[in-house]
């Protein structure tokens, strides 16, 4: 599980693919969709995705690139999915969650 994470944390701004993650271990599909909903409880490429956004998240804060270069970055092709996932894991839009984030690392300064 561990080289699997490494090598999704190592690749998460290109393409990966199940067929990839399996492949760094050397075991099957099934038995990397098992491994990951065992011990982490979700799907290996849900676990792309959401290290993904949780990149993006950092890049909002820390950055000034805008939403588009930020989501191609981080390995989303299609702005509209990264804004629709972001927001379902963080509860608002990515534009909302810079400023509001900034806002909130400044007054506690």
């Amino acid at each position: 599980l561990q080289i699997m994470m490494q090598y999704i944390h190592d690749n998460y701004s290109g393409q990966i693919t199940l067929d990839d993650i399996a492949g760094t271990v050397l075991i099957s599909k099934s038995s990397v969709l098992n491994i990951f909903r065992t011990y982490l409880h979700t799907s290996p490429i849900n676990y792309v995705v959401e290290y993904r956004l949780k990149r993006a998240s950092k890049l909002l804060v820390d950055t000034e690139n805008s939403v588009c270069t930020i989501a191609q970055e981080t390995g989303f092709e299609n702005i509209g999915y990264f804004c629709r996932r972001f927001k379902k894991l963080y509860g608002v839009t990515p534009i909302y969650y810079r400023k509001h984030c900034r806002s909130a690392e400044h007054n506690s300064m």
